[in-house]
């Protein structure tokens, strides 16, 4: 059996004496949690939206009478810290008491981000201890039940506690393998995901998108079953959020066979029609997930403010005010798979030449091949194209400059919106009258004062990541994650 908490692993007496209950009693020991906690000075409304100083401002809670009820109070409060309510972790407090590495993996999150606060080191080494545990309580459920939620709320947890410990994120990058897996088999033996399980994807959709690229294959979540997937939705979701989110997931999901299509394409070797003809008629496929009417309805209720920070204004007079995070994320992502999308056809434009110059005849059996492809669909509007290209590299200008001066970075979402829009810009022939290497050295300025590796990133560690996401070779940091 997994260890629960032991009395060590806790701050005070108060935690120490819940911790032996647990110890002597067990699981019998475990109660739901009383979600109407209160305080001392007046009740928490947990429904209102909470900044990242609400955690410094909390009142004293009451102490709980079991450990479950108390890592719940914890983990909200914790979740609170880290600008973390609107995601997928807000499901956390309801499965606590039901699986050891859960609550493990629960525990180490909370000392995680106390270690970070209070520059702790019993805090850290309690994480780790939790942490530990949770991986013996995932390898115990992965050898009797492989394909329960238990195991992948528990892999999550630990890739959070990876992001908040670790200043690099080759260790968080590395349980994406697991979480992937996980779903695979949950989907293989189920035929559907829960609702816990199918919010958990939604939200690691980056992670699960990476990982193909890196690896230059067609992503595992390529089929129907995934395109279509639906998610619990998040706090402060919208209509038009979940519109955003319903594209972008797909893309994401089938974008990385057009990148190893695309990838193949650019080896001068030999004509490939044939492989052509399918990225052609896979990238007008994709070029019909759109939703212009959500998009300019969201324009035309969204705020345009001056840009406050003068190095900012430079580059990005005005900023665009998408409201919430979730607002933010759901139309950012919406933006970025459309951005790559666009990328990959104009490649596909100036590659027509090579691939379709061989001569074709009744008498030609490649002939067959191209009689598949419709005329309309063997070429691309690159004008259009460069045009719609140019307008989302502007408009994630404008929403990341506003992200930025409110401190928000999602890690995950940065590093996709980074290198998107450093690609988009690099296509430019100028941008606002200005040469395209002055917003890129923007781009590359945040990059590196966000990013909390140890490394300084340079102008040819974004082109190859760029590149990686336009067909190009299998190298640079993106690839070196997944190695």
């Amino acid at each position: 059996m997994v260890p629960m908490l032991r009395a060590d692993e806790v701050d005070d007496d108060s935690d120490r004496a819940d911790a032996q209950i647990i110890a002597r009693k067990g699981a019998t020991a475990y109660r739901r949690p009383n979600n109407n906690r209160s305080t001392r000075q007046g009740r928490i409304d947990l429904q209102q939206p909470l900044d990242r100083t609400y955690a410094a401002r909390l009142p004293i809670l009451h102490k709980p009478a079991c450990a479950e009820t108390h890592l719940a109070a914890s983990i909200i409060e914790t979740l609170t810290y880290l600008g973390l309510t609107n995601t997928w972790m807000a499901l956390i407090p309801r499965q606590i008491g039901h699986s050891h590495c859960v609550d493990h993996g629960t525990n180490a999150v909370v000392k995680a981000a106390h270690a970070i606060r209070s520059q702790d080191t019993a805090s850290q080494n309690a994480s780790l201890r939790s942490y530990g545990m949770a991986v013996s309580g995932i390898a115990t459920i992965l050898s009797s039940n492989p394909s329960s939620d238990d195991a992948l709320i528990a892999i999550s947890l630990l890739a959070g506690v990876e992001i908040v410990l670790n200043p690099g994120e080759a260790a968080m990058w590395s349980h994406m393998r697991g979480i992937s897996a996980v779903l695979e088999l949950m989907m293989r033996r189920h035929g559907r995901l829960s609702r816990t399980a199918s919010t958990i994807a939604h939200w690691h959709r980056i992670g699960l998108f990476y990982q193909p690229v890196a690896l230059g294959r067609p992503s595992p979540f390529d089929q129907p079953q995934w395109w279509h997937m639906e998610s619990a939705g998040f706090p402060g979701d919208t209509s038009l959020m979940k519109r955003f989110r319903a594209i972008s997931h797909q893309l994401f999901c089938r974008l990385p066979r057009l990148i190893a299509l695309v990838r193949s394409l650019r080896q001068p070797d030999k004509p490939q029609p044939k492989t052509y003809a399918s990225a052609c008629h896979l990238a007008h496929q994709l070029l019909q997930l759109e939703d212009e009417d959500a998009e300019s309805e969201l324009l035309h209720n969204v705020g345009v403010r001056a840009t406050s920070d003068p190095f900012d204004a430079v580059v990005v007079p005005a900023s665009l005010d998408l409201g919430t995070p979730v607002g933010f994320g759901g139309l950012i992502y919406y933006w970025q798979t459309r951005t790559i999308l666009f990328r990959l056809c104009l490649l596909l434009s100036t590659l027509s030449s090579l691939h379709t110059s061989i001569h074709c005849s009744l008498d030609n059996p490649l002939s067959l091949v191209y009689a598949t492809v419709p005329e309309s669909q063997a070429g691309f509007d690159s004008a259009a194209l460069e045009a719609a290209n140019s307008r989302m590299a502007r408009s994630m200008m404008m929403a990341w400059a506003h992200h930025f001066a409110q401190g928000r970075c999602d890690t995950w979402l940065f590093c996709l919106g980074m290198v998107t829009l450093w690609g988009a810009l690099g296509d430019m022939p100028e941008y606002r009258g200005m040469p395209v290497s002055v917003p890129q050295t923007w781009v590359l300025q945040k990059w590196n004062s966000v990013h909390r590796e140890p490394r300084k990133y340079d102008g040819l560690a974004m082109d190859e990541a760029a590149e990686l996401l336009r067909g190009g070779p299998l190298k640079g940091f993106l690839v070196d994650a997944f190695k």
